[in-house]
């Protein structure tokens, strides 16, 4: 892909909600309800990057979101870093209030779309006020360095194997874990942000979402948000 000249992204202004994972999408959906509410007139661009199944997710989120009354949903998804239709791509893009990615492999979505163009237009575009959400994967590769793999018990070694990768960079200082209290992760994230002792690790429980805006957040859902510092 053709590389344009960056510009220097402004501070972020839009919204980012981060979904950690199986969602409610059948009962009363306040998280997918949330997401919905940010699109108000505008497009709801469904992002299936981290998945190989990205055609059954894009049909499943389309009738989720039209039921939650969101009058325009697009597709965007890339079979890899050298996709066709780029100009359309982009376009499409730049036209969308909500960018909602969804889960799978969120290496899969950093190797197809970080330091692209088409991330540069979404970065640029969350700064302008545009709100992106991400579940799952997607949920960690949001901050600007994301968890990929580690041991899930409770032990935090600083020899155990943690893989971390640079993410989107719409999120600074903090770093993500999912699926939190369901895969019993407290010991990754701990022995992430020991590694990374700048770094502030939220884990955020499945069905539950951390809504940020600028300094502050907001959690929702039904289950829990927890933060970790290094150890002393």
């Amino acid at each position: 892909m053709a590389k344009r000249a960056k510009t220097e992204t402004p501070t972020a202004s839009g919204y980012l909600i981060i979904i950690g994972g199986h969602e409610d999408k059948e009962h009363e959906k306040l998280i997918l309800s949330e997401v919905a509410s940010h699109a108000r007139q505008g497009l709801l661009l469904v992002m299936t990057l981290a998945s190989e199944a990205g055609l059954e997710q894009w049909k499943e989120y389309q009738k989720v979101f039209s039921g939650l009354g969101v009058k325009t949903l697009e597709h965007f998804h890339l079979d890899g870093r050298a996709d066709t239709d780029v100009d359309k791509k982009i376009a499409i893009i730049e036209r969308a209030s909500v960018y909602f990615f969804t889960g799978g492999d969120q290496l899969r979505i950093t190797s197809k779309f970080g330091g692209t163009e088409y991330c540069d237009t979404l970065r640029r575009r969350h700064a302008q006020g545009a709100t992106v959400a991400g579940t799952s994967a997607a949920a960690s590769v949001l901050s600007e360095t994301m968890l990929v793999s580690g041991p899930g018990d409770n032990s935090h070694r600083v020899g155990d194997t943690l893989r971390m990768a640079p993410g989107l960079g719409l999120l600074q200082g903090i770093i993500i874990d999912q699926h939190f209290a369901e895969r019993g992760r407290i010991g990754r994230l701990i022995g992430a942000v020991t590694q990374n002792p700048r770094l502030l690790g939220i884990g955020i429980d499945e069905n539950t979402a951390v809504i940020m805006h600028r300094q502050a957040f907001n959690i929702i859902g039904a289950g829990l948000s927890t933060s970790s510092t290094p150890p002393t």
